[in-house]
Formats: structure tokens, sequence, C-alpha cells
């Protein structure tokens, strides 16, 4: 009886071997009959990558293959210019009107009544006078003036004066509403534009309130501490005035230098 014949190991081919050859390459050193859990394991391993040779590669996208942002349309300089002005000229408008109303036309009123008042007290305060001589007085200075139409023209003036400066108070403050109408129409414009975000309205903002806001410390003390403090013209030299008009048109104290 003759040995078994041992199976011939296949022979070496000359060009790699390609799966194209319509057969399944069995490496020499894996049995066809043997079925075992090391064989099993044997294919695998060969017909998976090494870890040493095919390491996974994570593929990490390019810039330009990254997504890209919507970029924030920029505004044009002849708007977001204006735009900080105008908010601007709106707090002007609203700090010149309350100012004036409430600082500069007081003092123009109180310097005017402080200098009357000086004049009038000059002669009141020699008051009360004898009857006698009150009724002389009275008669004396009633042929040249007349008490009643001064009376009678003080109040219709100060009425006339009331409404003319209420007209031009509202003039003011129509002024400042219109001007912040337009400011709120031009940024409700721009923000709809998306010309306007946060970050910008902020920065106008905080700029335009902070300037206002150190305008109006100076103004203030600028008024404290030079306007109210300017000496204006005195009452001797008003008195000074008076006398020498009635010299020149009346001719009276003509022999006074």
């Amino acid at each position: 009886m003759e040995p078994p014949q041992q199976p011939q190991p296949p022979k070496p081919f000359r060009r790699p071997v390609s799966y194209s050859d319509s057969f399944f390459f069995i490496p020499s050193s894996l049995d066809p009959l043997d079925l075992s859990g090391s064989s099993l394991d044997l294919i695998a391993s060969a017909d998976s990558p090494t870890t040493s040779t095919t390491s996974a590669i994570v593929a990490t996208p390019t810039q330009s293959q990254q997504p890209q942002q919507p970029q924030q349309p920029q505004p044009p300089t002849w708007v977001l210019v204006p735009l900080g002005f105008l908010f601007h000229i709106a707090l002007i408008s609203l700090f010149e009107s309350t100012f004036f109303y409430l600082f500069i036309s007081k003092s123009e009123d109180k310097g005017i009544t402080t200098t009357v008042q000086h004049l009038v007290n000059q002669v009141t305060d020699t008051c009360p006078w004898p009857a006698n001589q009150t009724i002389f007085l009275s008669d004396l200075l009633g042929l040249f003036i007349n008490a009643t139409a001064i009376q009678s023209a003080a109040t219709a003036a100060g009425l006339q004066r009331s409404a003319y400066n209420a007209h031009i108070f509202l003039q003011a403050w129509m002024y400042t509403v219109g001007i912040g109408v337009l400011t709120l129409v031009s940024y409700s414009v721009a923000a709809y534009k998306k010309w306007l975000t946060w970050n910008r309205l902020r920065g106008i903002l905080l700029e335009n309130l902070g300037l206002v806001g150190m305008l109006g410390i100076y103004e203030f003390l600028f008024f404290k501490t030079v306007i109210y403090q300017y000496d204006s013209v005195s009452v001797p030299e008003i008195e000074g005035s008076i006398l020498a008009a009635l010299q020149q048109q009346c001719g009276l104290f003509a022999g006074t230098q």
C-alpha cells in the first residue's frame, strides 16, 4: 500500500495576485481542509488591514470645505456716519431746549428784574411819607404819569409775552420731537437693511451719550462759574444814562455835570 501523497505547495506567482483571476488565493500556511479556529483567524487576519499599515485617518475638512458663516452686510459710509450725527443732533436738541428754559431764560428775567428792583428800592426805601407829601407827589406825578394806563399796559404785555414764549417753547420742542422721529425712522430702516447691528448701535449710543453728558457738565460749570459771575451794567451806570437822557432831550438838571 502506497503512503498518501503529501500536498505540494503551490507554485509561486511571478506577478502580484489579482482578484480578477476568478479564484481565491490561499496562503501556503493555510490548510484548505482545516476549518479550525486558527485557520479562520488566519483568514481574517489576512483579509483585514493591519493597524500598523492602515491606521484610521480622520478626514478634517479644509478651509474651503468648512461651512461658511453668512457675512454681515457692511453699511455704506454715507449711512453709518449720518446715523451717528443724527443721534447726536437729537440729543443736543433735547439738551438745548431743556437747558435754555431751565437756566438761560430764568437768568435773563432775573437780571432785568434785579436791575429795576435796585432802582425802585432807592425810592421806596424812603417810604412811608407823611400824608400831605404823599397827596402832593401823587397829584404832581399824575400830571405826567397815567398809572391806570401803565398798569393795564403792563398786564397786557405780561400776557402777550407769556403767550409768545409759550409759542416758541412749543416750537423748540417740535424741533426736538421732529429730529427724534427722524432718528427713529432712520435707525429702523438701517436695522431692517441689516446695516445696524447691536454692537454698532451700542457703540453709537455710548459714544453720543457720553459726549452729550460731558457737554452738559461743561455747560453747567461754565454758566455757574463764568456767565452767572459776569458783572453786567451796574445800577449807577443806568442812573447816569437816565440822567444824561433827561439833560439832553428834556433840558432837566442842566446845571449838573
